[in-house]
C-alpha cells in the first residue's frame, strides 16, 4: 500500500506517547463502551473545571480545600476502577503512538486497507481518560517490524477534541521540563 505522503506529520502539533490502544475494523461503535468512555470524559471535564474553584477555596479555607481535594482523588480512583472493569481488566500502556488532536499513528503487525473505518478505544495516561473514537485509515506503510498505520479521527465531539489538546499540551510541557532538567553535554 502506498503512503499518502511520506513526510507528512500527524497534524500541526503532535507528540510521541505511550497509550492503551484497542481497535477493530468497524463502522459502528460499541454502544456500551462508547457510553462508558463518554461518562468518564464528562467526569474528567468536571474535575478540570472545578480546579480553579478549589484554588480559590484553598486561599480562604485550607481545611475545606484539603477535604475537597481528597474527595476529588477518591472520585478519580473510582473512575479508574470503573474504567478498568468496563474495559476488561487492568488497563496498561500497550502502544507507542504519534498523536495529534486529529490523527494517530501506530505500529501493527498486519496491514489495514486505506479508507477502512476503525473504531478506536484510546486510554491516555496518567489521567486514564478513555476516548472511543471513530476513525479511518489514511496511511499504511511497511516498516521492519510491521506496518505504520495512520488514522484520522472522524466525528469527534468538542469535549474529546479539547481533552486531546489538553493532553498534548500537558505531555509537551512535561517533556520540556524533563529536557531542561537533564544536564547539558559537556562542550569541547
Amino acid at each position: 500500500m502506498q503512503p499518502q505522503d511520506e513526510h507528512r506529520t500527524a497534524g500541526p502539533f503532535h507528540i510521541e506517547d505511550d497509550v492503551y490502544l484497542d481497535f477493530q475494523l468497524s463502522g459502528e461503535p460499541d454502544r456500551q463502551q462508547s457510553s462508558i468512555c463518554h461518562e468518564l470524559l464528562q467526569l474528567h471535564e468536571l474535575s478540570r473545571q472545578s480546579g480553579h474553584l478549589l484554588t480559590n477555596i484553598r486561599k480562604q479555607h485550607h481545611d475545606v480545600a484539603a477535604y475537597l481535594s481528597l474527595l476529588d482523588h477518591k472520585i478519580d480512583l473510582v473512575a479508574r476502577l470503573t474504567a478498568a472493569i468496563a474495559l476488561g481488566g487492568d488497563i496498561q500502556q500497550n502502544h507507542k503512538v504519534r498523536l495529534s488532536a486529529d490523527e494517530l499513528s501506530f505500529l501493527n503487525p498486519q496491514a489495514l486497507p486505506l479508507q477502512s473505518p476503525l473504531q478506536l478505544r484510546l486510554v491516555i495516561f496518567p489521567s486514564h481518560l478513555c476516548l472511543q473514537l471513530q476513525s479511518s485509515v489514511i496511511r499504511c506503510e511497511k516498516e521492519s517490524y510491521g506496518f505504520r498505520i495512520g488514522v484520522k479521527f472522524n466525528n469527534k465531539s468538542e469535549a474529546e477534541h479539547e481533552a486531546l489538546i489538553r493532553h498534548l499540551l500537558e505531555r509537551q510541557a512535561a517533556q520540556l521540563r524533563h529536557h531542561r532538567s537533564e544536564p547539558a553535554p559537556e562542550q569541547q
